[in-house]
């Protein structure tokens, strides 16, 4: 029998493998991942694996419902401590069982760029059709588009502002959380409806866009900014595909948490009670609101 493949992202099989003994030690047996048979290429293990993102790799375990990533996204690994330092349950994102800094770096190089990333070793619930809502069809085609635009006016909003507090610093989001409400957002969206067609115009179906005076000084734009991603993400809440990631997105901007890389390949499908439903299964580029928020420090394995 032929040798299997290598993974086409080499770097997180790697890490598996440097790090394996404390992997075995920290996670239970059916949480690990799962082997490759006849992955003898180079006499050295292969795992099979779901897929990978720009920062991360997501393998199958021997429990269904239940997958292992590594990942060198530091702020995805910030956000679930600080959701777990914090007792956030958000029912619209997947559940994190265990969280490990491993050892090791990986060397990303983007855009001419070349970054040294840490490592992180976790577990989380297994989540259905990541990144294929556009694919669906029939009676929920509509509500998939509306959502679709909805998730893109929150990213591009959001990227926006994160822009800001990265140049501005932290001050700058708390005032803009402590200001929000202060003028109708509504006066200042232009919304695309699914079945209207502007010439020249990148909005999709269900976005909206966000246009602000710009004489207004930089705290007022700021403050209506965050209202339009609160805006956004109660009408995801009015969709029935997207009730789960608006009430995630809207609930922790109330509790000063804001994930500004939230977008239809990182969105997927799992039980909540009787019910399946649409949820963030990749939340990452988390921008903090508000400075008292604890610094939580994750365990190395």
């Amino acid at each position: 029998m032929a040798c299997s493949t290598p993974n086409g992202d080499a770097w997180a099989d790697e890490a598996i493998l440097e790090n394996w003994d404390a992997i075995v030690a920290s996670f239970p047996r059916g949480w690990l991942p799962q082997r490759k048979p006849d992955a003898c290429l180079t006499g050295r293990p292969v795992y099979e694996e779901h897929g990978c993102g720009s920062y991360g790799c997501v393998y199958p375990t021997s429990e269904r419902d239940v997958v292992f990533k590594i990942t060198s996204d530091a702020s995805e690994a910030d956000f679930i401590e600080l959701m777990r330092v914090m007792k956030l349950r958000v029912e619209g994102i997947v559940r994190y069982y265990r969280l490990y800094k491993i050892e090791g770096k990986r060397i990303r190089k983007h855009d001419g760029n070349v970054r040294t990333l840490p490592l992180y070793a976790l577990a989380r619930e297994n989540a259905d059709m990541v990144g294929k809502m556009d694919v669906l069809t029939g009676p929920e085609r509509k509500n998939a588009q509306e959502v679709l635009g909805l998730l893109t006016a929150f990213k591009e909003f959001a990227s926006a502002f994160r822009r800001e507090v990265q140049q501005r610093g932290i001050e700058f989001a708390e005032e803009a959380f402590k200001a929000r409400y202060r003028d109708d957002v509504n006066e200042y969206l232009d919304e695309a409806k699914p079945s209207e067609k502007r010439p020249g115009s990148k909005i999709r179906p269900g976005q909206v866009d966000l246009h602000i005076p710009m004489e207004w000084s930089n705290n007022r734009k700021a403050s209506l900014a965050f209202q339009a991603l609160d805006e956004v993400a109660q009408r995801m809440m009015r969709n029935p595909l997207g009730y789960y990631i608006g009430s995630a997105l809207q609930g922790l901007l109330m509790n000063g948490l804001l994930l500004a890389d939230v977008h239809h390949k990182n969105i997927g499908v799992v039980r909540r009670g009787r019910e399946l439903a649409w949820v963030i299964t990749d939340p990452g580029h988390l921008v903090r609101l508000d400075g008292s928020l604890p610094m939580p420090k994750i365990e190395s394995v």
